[in-house]
């Protein structure tokens, strides 16, 4: 069977992307984002978290044209917390190491620079409620965490804007902004299995897109109804892994369809947790500087028993992101992709072919499929017939303007072949070369007047039952390869007896062209019921089809207008059977695509 072929081409290619910095992380020695301090501070506490706030507007300041204030309530404070403990706990249960405490509560020496009195008062993680200028949240890695299972562990602490709630407010936090709250924890979590601040290779800057990108993945495993990486993913004018598909597997936030894509492909719900253990491990070598994708290969051969590597999935990746939108196909490929935007395609021609697809990235390229070409065929045909008049027109491609009948059987049908009936060349294989050279490569030799459109306008008029011949060949095999192109038809196959066959047809050099069933054993009912061996269906869902015509067989049309390409394949030796050609077509055209 042949599809539209969609030629995925990758390369392996590294530059820089652009993130969608909705959340920050510090990314220097410089603390870029530093503890809140409030003129009326306020805290509440939980069993892992400080959450620090003010509900009191006295911290006003001018930003941004406007009076801004870090100012908050306790209800918002209170919903931040009972989240981040719900997450907490799904975190924990999953078997992720979870953030160590920011100070040592044993230092009583409240001139120490390590002194909790500098890190919140307390051991808990601190959270802190303010304007923070720019993103929504920010986790900010601060000291290495000495004695941890993880030896590059930091300890960090985390800002969440105070308008986070309904409309932009500080009162409650908004449930649609729950999964901020499940992103910056995964942050805080991931400083716990080590990062550098150096900005050298391996370090976390470098790594950035891994951080973002785990931590926009895992918003759905603490909320699996959040819509954020949806709603990315489904906004065809960002660049995503849909609209730029030749960008590596390291975008950062809409990147995470690459960790969900994995997550789903090897059925491992504990892979992603595993590439940070992994990553925790290798970080303690600094000389060594890490690579997320020697990471990732080690972690998928793992998971896959050896049956896959990181290359192998790049190829899974392609055409898990080709299925998206309106190509879509329920239950398969991703749950949501018809949410999503379609996928680039580029279109042939590609000036020089000269394209280039990052790590884990691919381009798309729309090869013309048999039904596109055959519509531009049938559109050249028809404007053939149009500006020669139909009389000229039907005498050139073959058709019977006397008789109503055509050169593939006593039909109703219009034919356009690649010859008239005295099987001259008519003029219609310069219009159906491009496809005949294909064709050509799974055998050399087409029954001309048997190659080319059968069109039929009504359901009314069927091919009778019969089979084919064409004894001017060498060799007796013929088989008729049909691409449908419009329509629905129903090729009806019946018990062939040889004793039963006669030839009642000559063409115009005298030649017998096809057997037809005797009369005596008319084709109607009782037949159809005792003699019928099967039925092939042939439409565009069900694409083309190979028939071995030495079979008796009858065609119905089921829906018209109906179109067919046939391409009647002839002088094939006898020793070749059906099947055996049915295999070399198959291979043939789907190398070919």
């Amino acid at each position: 069977m042949l599809i539209k072929f969609i030629l995925i081409f990758s390369a392996l290619l590294i530059s820089n992307e652009n993130n969608h910095h909705w959340c920050s992380l510090n990314h220097s020695n410089t603390r870029n984002f530093e503890r809140m301090e409030y003129t009326f501070p306020e805290s509440i506490d939980s069993e892992h978290f400080r959450v620090h706030f003010t509900s009191q507007p006295a911290d006003s300041f001018y930003w941004n044209d406007s009076w801004r204030t870090h100012q908050s309530n306790i209800n918002y404070a209170t919903t931040l917390i009972n989240e981040l403990e719900y997450a907490y706990s799904i975190y924990e249960s999953a078997g992720w190491h979870m953030p160590s405490p920011d100070c040592d509560i044993s230092i009583n020496d409240i001139n120490h620079p390590n002194n909790c009195i500098n890190y919140g008062g307390n051991e808990l993680y601190d959270v802190y409620i303010g304007l923070v200028q720019g993103p929504a949240a920010a986790v900010v890695p601060e000291n290495p965490i000495l004695n941890s299972y993880y030896q590059g562990a930091l300890s960090s602490f985390m800002l969440f804007g105070n308008g986070l709630g309904w409309y932009g407010s500080s009162d409650d936090i908004a449930y649609f902004n729950y999964y901020i709250i499940a992103h910056e924890l995964h942050h805080s979590i991931q400083f716990s299995y080590g990062s550098y601040i150096t900005g050298q290779p391996g370090n976390y800057v470098y790594h950035s897109w891994m951080l973002e990108q785990t931590a926009t993945y895992m918003e759905n495993f603490i909320y699996p109804d959040a819509m954020h990486l949806r709603l990315m993913l489904s906004n065809c004018n960002i660049e995503n892994p849909l609209t730029t598909p030749q960008i590596g597997i390291y975008q950062s936030y809409p990147g995470a369809l690459w960790q969900h894509f994995l997550v789903n492909f090897l059925d491992d719900n504990q892979l992603i947790r595993n590439l940070w253990e992994s990553y925790g491990n290798k970080i303690n070598n600094q000389d060594d500087p890490i690579t997320f994708f020697n990471i990732f290969d080690e972690q998928i051969i793992e998971s896959s028993n050896q049956n896959y590597s990181l290359s192998d999935l790049y190829r899974e990746y392609a055409i898990w992101r080709y299925f998206t939108g309106t190509r879509a196909i329920p239950n398969q490929y991703f749950n949501q992709a018809n949410l999503y935007c379609n996928s680039t395609v580029l279109n042939m021609p590609i000036e020089n072919l000269e394209l280039q697809a990052e790590l884990g990235g691919n381009h798309y390229i729309n090869i013309p499929n048999e039904v596109e070409t055959l519509n531009d065929f049938w559109i050249q045909i028809m404007a053939k017939e149009h500006n020669l008049g139909i009389g000229e027109a039907r005498k050139l491609v073959g058709c019977h303007s006397y008789d109503n009948h055509n050169i593939f059987g006593k039909t109703l049908w219009q034919s356009y072949a690649l010859a008239d009936l005295a099987d001259q060349d008519n003029g219609n294989a310069e219009i159906y070369e491009p496809l005949l050279a294909k064709y050509r490569k799974v055998h050399p030799h087409f029954q001309l007047r048997s190659t080319g459109f059968n069109f039929s306008d009504s359901t009314k008029k069927e091919l009778y039952v019969h089979t084919d011949l064409d004894p001017k060949c060498e060799h007796p095999n013929y088989f008729n390869f049909i691409l449908p192109l419009t329509g629905k038809s129903r090729i009806d196959y019946y018990e062939t007896r040889p004793e039963e066959i006669w030839l009642p047809e000559r063409n115009a050099k005298n030649e017998y062209y096809y057997h037809e069933f005797r009369a005596p054993y008319k084709f109607d009912k009782e037949f159809n019921k005792k003699r019928l061996i099967g039925h092939i269906h042939v439409n565009n869902d069900t694409g083309p089809v190979l028939l071995d015509t030495d079979v008796l067989h009858g065609v119905q049309v089921l829906e018209a207008p109906r179109i067919a390409f046939c391409v009647r394949f002839n002088n094939i030796p006898a020793h070749i059977g059906f099947h055996e050609f049915k295999k070399h077509a198959e291979k043939i055209l789907n190398d070919l695509g």
